[in-house]
């Protein structure tokens, strides 16, 4: 029976490190847009005074940083795209839209929250990068990582796609 307990209690403790999990409501329009759920100890959220502002139909959401990575995301309103428009038209719409970032479309990611995202790579003046969007509520939510290291390649993807896993639309 002491072993048992101290089984559990050792299990118990090894599941403390995925926790670490924090939530952060992102608002647009003093409304929230979105809930993102991160691992804290791989993310860090900035917490910069301009978190929130709003111009012209942009509004910025926040940024992370995770391991020599940076992930800025915001939320613009396009009044040429439908509000309720599919991945697909999204990706027209943004392949457009960002031609002069030099972008190309690699995939549509749809995590377990059913959002579909449509992911781009660019290279515009802030370097290479990784973009992923989404609509919601008729926002183009989007968020993009630069790697500080130089260039972007698969682990920056997979950050990316890591960020995107914990993004719900409320």
């Amino acid at each position: 029976m002491k072993k048992l307990l101290v089984l559990i209690c050792a299990l118990a403790l090894a599941a403390l490190p995925a926790l670490a999990e924090t939530a952060y409501t992102a608002q647009c329009g003093g409304k929230p847009l979105l809930t993102l759920r991160y691992d804290e100890k791989a993310f860090r959220l900035g917490t910069e005074s301009y978190l929130g502002s709003s111009v012209g139909g942009h509004t910025w959401l926040g940024m992370f940083g995770s391991d020599g990575a940076t992930v800025e995301f915001s939320a613009d309103l396009y009044d040429d795209l439908p509000a309720n428009c599919s991945a697909a038209q999204l990706a027209d719409y943004l392949n457009g839209r960002l031609s002069d970032e030099h972008c190309a479309y690699l995939e549509q990611y749809v995590p377990q929250s059913k959002l579909p995202f449509v992911i781009f790579s660019l290279n515009g003046g802030m370097g290479p990068s990784y973009y992923a969007a989404a609509v919601i509520r008729g926002y183009v939510v989007h968020f993009e990582i630069y790697n500080l290291r130089g260039g972007v390649n698969q682990d920056a993807l997979t950050t990316l796609k890591t960020l995107l896993d914990g993004v719900k639309a409320m």
